[in-house]
């Protein structure tokens, strides 16, 4: 299931992938970058009741970056920049084995990160005005079955740092009538909304599929620019750590 629409801190100037490395990033950029980041894993933290909580990898969509001067641009560029255009989810279970170290590179002490049951989850959000085309699709995961998910790689690190030694699967649906997809029509620069990529924990959807999808809210719509992010959440069984006591 994806989580309700969480109002958030409206963004003017969503951060943006550079193309010149060789010139730095403004600090007043990454402050600004950071601030979201933090209020981001705040929200999730909070309507999860997770732990901790922390934004691991994020991407700016905008259709206008793609264009003619750009058309040498790679694969992995184009695929954070463009809107997505298949069903997908963008972590599978394959990396939960590997979770921990996300919580020991951000200060959790390797006792407390390996008793963590973890889940991925992901919040997107319109910037700069109204969502008016390819909004965000949702299927709802009580329509899915585990059999419906293909695991596959894409090929390349789709996140700036990724490490192109271990590229984590995505998943990717196959067909069944039964699944039920939903979109919020004209979402507004101030509301996210959370989503499942893969849960740990027992009881819970494992994931939740989402794609854009090609539909005009308005005639003559704008240009849908949008920022995403995944967060990593680690919850401590209450009942193991109430039993310690």
């Amino acid at each position: 299931e994806f989580l309700p629409i969480a109002d958030v801190l409206k963004i003017i100037n969503p951060p943006e992938y550079r193309d010149d490395k060789d010139i730095p990033e403004p600090e007043e950029s990454i402050a600004e970058r950071d601030a979201y980041f933090q209020q981001v894993a705040e929200k999730v933290r909070n309507i999860t009741g997770a732990d901790f909580a922390y934004v691991i990898t994020w991407a700016v969509r905008n259709q206008n970056k793609i264009h003619a001067k750009n058309s040498d641009k790679k694969k992995s560029a184009q695929y954070l920049v463009q809107y997505a255009s298949f069903a997908h989810t963008d972590f599978t279970t394959d990396i939960l084995p590997r979770a921990m170290k996300f919580f020991l590179k951000r200060g959790v002490s390797q006792d407390v990160a390996k008793r963590l049951k973890v889940s991925f989850f992901g919040t997107w959000q319109p910037t700069g005005n109204p969502v008016e085309m390819f909004p965000l699709a949702l299927c709802d995961a009580g329509s899915a079955e585990p059999g419906d998910l293909v695991k596959c790689t894409l090929g390349y690190a789709i996140t700036p740092s990724g490490d192109k030694r271990y590229q984590p699967p995505i998943g990717i649906p196959t067909y069944n009538p039964s699944h039920k997809w939903y979109f919020y029509p004209r979402m507004q620069p101030d509301e996210l909304i959370m989503f499942t990529h893969c849960d740990g924990r027992d009881g819970w959807p494992k994931q939740t599929y989402h794609t854009a999808v090609k539909h005009d809210i308005k005639p003559n719509p704008r240009t849908r620019t949008s920022i995403e992010t995944r967060v990593i959440c680690g919850f401590l069984d209450k009942e193991v750590e109430a039993s310690k006591l």
